[in-house]
């Protein structure tokens, strides 16, 4: 296979067409009308749905029109297909393999993302790349699920002791194991929502949970709502820098066709990211065509600087140049967060939490016995101010 190491403008209108789980006639025919009118620069269209991580998607359109697309671009796209559905085959069943174990032991745990979120919103494990599998459990059961990972061979990725690597999960960070055979990591968290000043827990979510499938397993998954807004908070986190983020968001809205929008409002309101919600609709909206219900499309017209915000945020994801790619700096990332979330104060909350919450690279960086771990929040500032410093120094050198 190619090496591909750099990205083009015009392929953007192909990756946008190919953001969907389900192939339709009309965006097949607008796909072969620019491959007709334009000049294609393949191996950059690969760049981009690299960048983009919709491998498995792009094939799953350009195979369609064969005659349309060069032999190699088919052959390197078939080949990037199978090797993410064996991977994620593999996890699937990994997971499986997990949740038997924590229910043997009566860990009460909910899988999200990675195997789940493909199989319940793309339909198919093999449509949506990732690397690796996310569990919640309660936070009293954090260290009974840890022993278990441990006792199946499973190892603090950063390469900490476990009582370290345990405290780090209960920050809330870093919560990753890996096993140093199957190379499987695994991140278990005690609460989720990224950011946000409220965290939730199992037991928060729990009026929110369902029943789904994976390969024929029934397990626990969450409402479309609340998942609607954990993708929408999931992708602010992550400043938006993929179309992965949005593309879930948009399959949820698509393939949830009884998904209460009022609902995912009143919730969003209530945790406070009632402006992630809305940023993760509109761009959707406007990146992928998403069809949305005539009161959610006046919202989004009528919610005062998100329109100005969302082209913003959009000119950022579409950035061809490779320097661009990846989440914001620090600085911008400031900026960001006082503009997507509700109130001043949950934004200043993140900003500090960011920058004197220790995680793995602090505590790799130096470790200190767990009585002194509150010189971290002195610490971590100091080394983030170095390595931008440092940073900034190398690529003003080049």
């Amino acid at each position: 296979m190619k090496h591909y190491t750099s990205v083009g403008v015009a392929e953007t209108e192909i990756v946008l067409l190919c953001c969907r789980s389900s192939v339709t006639e009309k965006n097949l025919g607008k796909i072969r009308s620019i491959v007709d009118f334009q000049t294609i620069d393949w191996e950059q269209l690969l760049v981009l749905a690299s960048k983009h991580r919709i491998f498995p998607l792009l094939y799953t359109h350009l195979k369609q029109i064969p005659i349309h697309v060069p032999g190699y671009v088919l052959d390197d796209l078939r080949t990037l297909y199978k090797i993410t559905a064996i991977h994620n085959l593999f996890y699937s069943q990994t997971l499986l393999k997990l949740l038997d174990h924590f229910s043997q032991h009566e860990i009460k745990a909910l899988p999200f993302k990675g195997p789940v979120l493909a199989e319940s919103v793309y339909g198919s494990y093999a449509l949506r790349s990732y690397g690796d599998l996310d569990i919640l459990v309660s936070a009293a059961q954090l260290r009974q699920a840890v022993e278990v990972l441990c006792r199946l061979g499973y190892l603090p990725k950063n390469n900490l002791s476990f009582e370290r690597q345990l405290r780090l999960c209960r920050y809330g960070k870093d919560g990753a194991f890996i096993h140093p055979k199957t190379k499987v990591v695994v991140e278990l968290h005690h609460e989720i929502g990224g950011f946000l000043r409220e965290k939730w827990t199992l037991e928060t979510l729990q009026p929110f949970f369902c029943a789904s499938e994976l390969l024929h397993h029934k397990l626990l998954d969450l409402q479309p709502e609340m998942m609607l807004i954990y993708l929408c908070v999931h992708g602010s986190r992550h400043h938006w820098y993929q179309l992965d983020f949005v593309c879930v968001v948009a399959e949820t809205v698509r393939n949830r066709p009884g998904l209460d929008f009022q609902k995912a409002l009143m919730l969003a309101e209530q945790f406070g990211c009632r402006k992630m919600l809305l940023l993760g609709l509109c761009l959707s909206q406007h990146l992928l065509n998403l069809s949305l219900p005539k009161d959610i499309c006046r919202l989004l017209d009528q919610e005062e600087g998100l329109l100005q915000f969302v082209k913003q945020v959009e000119t950022r994801l579409l950035e061809t140049k490779h320097s661009q790619t990846g989440p914001l700096g620090y600085g911008k990332a400031v900026i960001f967060y006082f503009k997507v979330f509700d109130h001043a104060i949950d934004a200043g909350y993140c900003i500090a939490d960011k920058l004197f919450s220790p995680d793995g690279y602090d505590l790799a960086w130096l470790p200190l016995p767990q009585r002194m771990w509150f010189l971290y929040k002195i610490l971590r500032p100091l080394r983030l101010a170095y390595r931008f410093v440092f940073y900034k120094k190398i690529k003003h050198e080049k």
